[in-house]
């Protein structure tokens, strides 16, 4: 389905040039991490009456590591070794391509979205600058093993939406509220956690985001949102704009 820009009636005249989409943004590097990615961005969209839009980006990392020589794979349970040619990325590309278009369907007809899907090349980095003229809210997957949750009497954790707050600015007051909207979305617990102290590369952030145990980060689009990124990685997270 081709995207659809749909304007708000409570959204304020726009300035003039062009405007990013009326739409949830969805990057997912792999098909494992994009499964809950989508959960979450769908419920969104649902909550906001935007388009789940969907991107699966194939890494060029990926490609580049096939050209280390000592690269190699596992074709099967019980086969040997082989070295790792490029033509084995691609065919996982294609593989995690089909399975995320197949999830992002499922999610969008459960939650009677519009929806589109598409494919593109990049880093994680060049990604997010391409695509944020395109959306303002940008959601991007996972790309760490996630972190264990607790459980209390035998019963899962209630999922926890975290949204970092450095400052009292539009940005950060805007990014609480659609924080608040996705954990209503989903029923889950939110939480503003105050990180005005702190720098977002540090290990003190990092700490402090661990015990906070959230599902997903929502973090506003400033200038600290590339090193945000960068230390971020066992976390869904949402950046608004």
């Amino acid at each position: 389905m081709s995207p659809r820009a749909r304007a708000r009636p409570d959204d304020p005249d726009p300035p003039p040039g062009p405007q990013p989409a009326a739409n949830v943004l969805a990057l997912a590097e792999d098909a494992a991490s994009g499964e809950r990615l989508l959960e979450w961005s769908s419920a969104l969209a649902r909550a906001l009456d935007r388009e789940l839009a969907v991107v699966y980006l194939e890494s060029t990392a990926a490609l580049e590591a096939a050209a280390w020589p000592a690269a190699q794979v596992l074709s099967h349970a019980g086969a040997a070794w082989s070295p790792l040619s490029r033509s084995d990325v691609e065919l996982g590309f294609r593989a995690h391509a089909a399975r995320l278009r197949t999830s992002a369907e499922r999610w969008a007809l459960r939650n009677a979205l519009p929806w589109s899907f598409r494919v593109m090349r990049g880093s994680r980095g060049d990604a997010c600058q391409h695509l944020w003229s395109q959306t303002n809210l940008l959601f991007l997957a996972a790309s760490a093993p996630p972190l264990p949750r607790s459980r209390a009497a035998g019963r899962p954790a209630r999922r926890r939406v975290i949204a970092a707050r450095s400052a009292s600015d539009a940005d950060t007051l805007r990014a609480l509220a659609i924080g608040e909207q996705l954990a209503q979305a989903l029923d889950a617990s939110f939480e503003p956690l105050d990180t005005s102290d702190l720098s977002p590369g540090t290990e003190a952030t990092q700490q402090r985001l661990l015990r906070a145990h959230p599902d997903v980060v929502v973090l506003p689009r400033d200038d600290s949102a590339a090193a945000w990124l960068r230390m971020l990685r066992r976390w869904p997270l949402l950046l608004v704009g």
